[in-house]
């Protein structure tokens, strides 16, 4: 009977086939051939799938030791893949936010006009704090390339999410309903001091923001996955892909809010506050 090695086997195969025609599992098993795996994604899946998929790749990383095999995790996640690979695991880098001083050194290393404004920009408007986060330092970097610099974080913020929001499909009013989506998703999820929401839960809150369009709430998900404003956890959950995103909605909805709504909200946070 096939074991779950040989399972993982095949789904290597197939997925590096288009790349490497020939490409057969005894290739693996070449004791002279030295593959780097890079595997990342888990945050994706559930507890139980998880545990299910680390457990299968520390044995097959048991049983072909000569080749390496890097884990990319958020951090809550790497108890779980050392309980499970013990004395497999070798090494652990802990990638802490950038310096500004390492983020003007990167900027500083372009040589390129964008660049150099860039970092100016960011040291007049002491926004370095964002250019600490990697994937906004490059976005932001994008921005510049494009003649846009950093004005304030909430700018920085809305150009991220309007970029995204910008590629999303204009199909049956869709992107005209995904920024409330993503406002209505943010405050609820604040509220209630949730990480992540159930879909059974999420998809009624994107409902009362579709009005009479005529898409399904699941196109609109697949829409802000896809342009990396939410992530999946498991196969029935969702999260923010960026906490910074999530913040910039909430405080969207907050200020979209009647004054009356607003003014209550307000007064919750120090209340809440008050309770830790």
């Amino acid at each position: 009977p096939r074991t779950l090695n040989d399972r993982f086997l095949e789904f290597l195969v197939q997925q590096l086939k288009p790349f490497w025609p020939g490409l057969t599992a005894a290739r693996f098993g070449e004791t002279a051939v030295r593959f780097r795996f890079l595997i990342d994604g888990n945050d994706e899946l559930s507890d139980r799938q998880r545990a299910e998929v680390f457990d299968v790749i520390v044995r097959f990383a048991q049983q072909h030791a000569w080749h390496q095999f890097l884990f990319a995790s958020d951090l809550c996640y790497t108890g779980d893949l050392l309980r499970i690979a013990g004395l497999a695991v070798t090494d652990i880098l802990v990638i802490k936010p950038v310096a500004q001083t390492r983020a003007e050194q990167y900027l500083a290393g372009l040589s390129e006009p964008a660049a150099d404004r860039l970092n100016e920009t960011l040291r007049d408007k002491r926004l370095f704090d964002l250019a600490s986060r990697p994937w906004l330092l490059v976005r932001m970097l994008e921005q510049a390339r494009r003649g846009r610099y950093a004005e304030s974080r909430a700018q920085v913020l809305k150009q991220v999410v309007d970029d995204s929001l910008g590629m999303i499909t204009t199909e049956r009013g869709i992107r005209a309903r995904a920024g409330d989506a993503l406002c209505a998703l943010a405050w609820n999820m604040h509220s209630r001091k949730k990480p992540d929401l159930p879909l059974a839960e999420a998809f009624p809150i994107v409902e009362t923001v579709r009005g009479n369009r005529g898409f399904a709430v699941e196109d609109l998900f697949e829409e802000l996955v896809n342009q990396n404003l939410l992530a999946r956890v498991g196969q029935e959950r969702l999260r923010f892909a960026y906490s910074q995103v999530q913040e910039y909605c909430c405080a969207l909805a907050l200020a979209s809010m009647e004054d009356d709504d607003r003014i209550a909200a307000l007064d919750d946070i120090p209340a809440r506050l008050g309770r830790l």
